[in-house]
């Protein structure tokens, strides 16, 4: 099977979002830069298409702690709904 990976353009559009949610939510991860962030994305094309999966389907993805292991840092922040 091959990799999960984006086109340059979802990378881009995906990067901006993670981005804006990132620098909104600074509580989450006082201590960590955005560019260290996007440079590990960058270089880890599964775990940005498991992100823009998150973001498809309605999903808040957004990193909090440490950034040694990716995935494990990103969680899903979308509202829970209330019925």
């Amino acid at each position: 099977m091959g990799k999960k990976k984006l086109s340059p353009s979802q990378n881009k559009e995906l990067l901006s979002i993670l981005k804006t949610r990132f620098e909104k939510n600074m509580k989450r991860h006082k201590v960590i830069e955005w560019a260290k962030v996007q440079a590990k994305l960058e270089a880890n094309t599964e775990a940005l298409w498991s992100l823009n999966e998150m973001e498809i389907t309605d999903g808040e993805p957004d990193l909090v702690g440490r950034l040694d292991h990716m995935l494990e840092t990103f969680n899903d922040f979308k509202p829970k709904e209330t019925t």
